[in-house]
């Protein structure tokens, strides 16, 4: 009887033991996570213009031109591409503010932005500052990017 009560507990083993095996080969195993990896930035984006007030929007207008006709001749100087400047926003809006006299007066401000984008991260100073020269009064953002990201997010 001994015997067969220890069979009896070895079968039953033996088969806990299988079912256990089933259960954990037909389980699924799901890992998420994140990674973080940098990589130094190969492209900059600097959008800068001219912002002009005036009573006269012609006026306005035509003194924003010039100077971002000036602003585009000189980048394009540095070697800049005439492709890698575009021209990003133009506004004109009016709004009314009283002269000295307390007279209504119309007063218009005209802007231009242009979005100059460079393969040399090192010459965003030297074309800010060739810009400001050339009558630019407005500096809206620089952005820098990396063209190629496939290296860094295998490694991340």
């Amino acid at each position: 009887m001994k015997t067969t009560r220890k069979l009896i507990a070895v079968l039953l083993c033996t088969v806990l033991c299988c079912l256990m095996a089933v259960s954990y080969a037909e389980s699924e195993i799901t890992v998420n996570g994140t990674g973080e990896t940098y990589i130094s930035a190969d492209t900059v984006y600097i959008t800068l213009g001219v912002q002009i007030r005036h009573e006269n929007v012609r006026e306005a207008q035509n003194s924003v031109n010039e100077k971002i006709k000036a602003i585009r001749e000189a980048i394009i100087a540095m070697g800049i591409p005439k492709e890698d400047i575009n021209t990003d926003q133009l506004n004109i809006y009016m709004y009314s503010e009283m002269n000295d006299a307390g007279e209504e007066k119309n007063i218009y401000n005209v802007s231009s932005m242009l979005t100059i984008r460079s393969d040399d991260v090192t010459a965003a100073g030297t074309i800010i500052d060739t810009a400001f020269a050339e009558g630019a009064n407005t500096l809206n953002g620089v952005q820098f990017s990396a063209t190629d990201t496939v290296e860094a997010e295998n490694e991340a």
